[in-house]
């Protein structure tokens, strides 16, 4: 079965560049990409937790000043916070994926495997659960159903990964219907050891 979830889509930076960041904060990236807007020179870090989903940063410097540093908590080409800098999450986004289409263009970029999802079907639908476990300590789960007879998926967030679904991201429906739906695919899924239960948390298994 193919992924449900097509919009997460892990970004793993490639080109490596010799001159490391000036801040100690951002010496332990796993990959640097180095490019020009506007004149200015940025930077897009990628890290690789152990524990943890990769991360990227957007950064502009000046010396040893953090002048810009924005976070895409899950490398899935979207940023998600502006840290530092005077400027709009939407125009961060825009120079970010800017510089990730230039990449892509390139050969630069290449995707990486998720590990924390878990698939499954019954008569008339198509299931996906991933778990996401980001580098700020945020847990959540994504739970993405497709009809046979429909063309689109529905995708809900369980916001605290505790096996309530929250709000639809993609889609629109009935929550109580999907609910009943979710709870199905989460006992299965522990039945089937793909799935753990752990202090009020229910993870996919790598």
């Amino acid at each position: 079965m193919k992924s449900l979830i097509r919009f997460v889509f892990i970004l793993t930076l490639l080109g490596l560049h010799s001159c490391a960041s000036n801040s100690e904060l951002l010496n332990n990236y796993s990959n640097l990409l180095t490019f020009s807007h506007q004149g200015e020179e940025y930077k897009i870090l990628g890290f690789s937790p152990q524990q943890t989903e990769g991360y990227n940063l957007l950064i502009r410097e000046d010396q040893n000043e953090i002048l810009l540093k924005c976070i895409d908590k899950q490398q899935d080409g979207i940023l998600d916070e502006v840290i530092v800098g005077d400027i709009s999450l939407e125009e961060a986004n825009n120079i970010y994926q800017g510089a990730i289409s230039t990449a892509s263009a390139k050969g630069s970029l290449k995707q990486k495997y998720f590990e924390h999802y878990y698939l499954t079907s019954d008569k008339e639908h198509t299931f996906e659960l991933r778990t996401y476990v980001l580098v700020d300590g945020e847990t959540y789960n994504l739970f993405a159903v497709k009809p046979f007879n429909d063309e689109y998926s529905y995708i809900i967030r369980d916001l605290n990964a505790n096996g309530s679904l929250d709000y639809f991201e993609v889609g629109e429906g009935d929550l109580e219907l999907f609910q009943s739906y979710y709870d199905d695919v989460v006992r299965k899924g522990i039945s089937r050891d793909k799935i753990k239960f752990s202090e009020g948390v229910y993870y996919v298994r790598k």
